[in-house]
């Protein structure tokens, strides 16, 4: 490890950091990307981390929020948070909480249709993001993105 011991190389080590840093790249380019799909979804009444949930719900009809919060990467809490306003919506019902009793999620017809509008806002906001990352480029990046995302830190 190299020690920065004045201004210059201060200097130096702030600008290759900037210049390098994979967490610095890859959080901006997640707030960008983010920023297109809200954009896009939005126009739904959703937002990317409530399609998601609803993604989920339609492959499984009903999951345990242990299952929900694993496939998601999200904390259990994170996913207490982001299911109550499509509770509070009608697009997904909850199971009653009580002692020794898995809450489960489970989407309703009304979130079946939510996530079918929103489907073709999704599909937008993915083109573009996809041309963003270079259609070429796409496809060998996201299989690493996943990887990655899945690899246990």
């Amino acid at each position: 490890m190299t020690e920065v011991n004045d201004d210059l190389d201060l200097h130096a080590a702030a600008d290759l950091a900037r210049l390098t840093c994979a967490c610095f790249a890859l959080r901006q380019a997640a707030r960008q990307t983010t920023r297109l799909y809200e954009t896009e979804l939005s126009k739904a009444g959703l937002s990317p981390g409530q399609f998601s949930i609803l993604s989920a719900l339609v492959l499984h009809e009903e999951l345990p929020f242990s299952v929900l919060a694993e496939e998601l990467g999200l904390e259990r809490t994170s996913l207490s948070r982001a299911l109550r306003p499509l509770a509070r919506d009608g697009r997904v019902t909850l199971s009653p909480e009580g002692p020794r009793r898995r809450r489960s999620a489970r989407i309703t017809p009304d979130g079946r249709r939510t996530y079918a509008e929103a489907f073709p806002f999704w599909q937008r906001a993915q083109a573009e993001a996809a041309q963003q990352f270079g259609s070429t480029d796409w496809p060998a990046l996201a299989e690493r993105l996943s990887r990655l995302s899945e690899a246990k830190t």
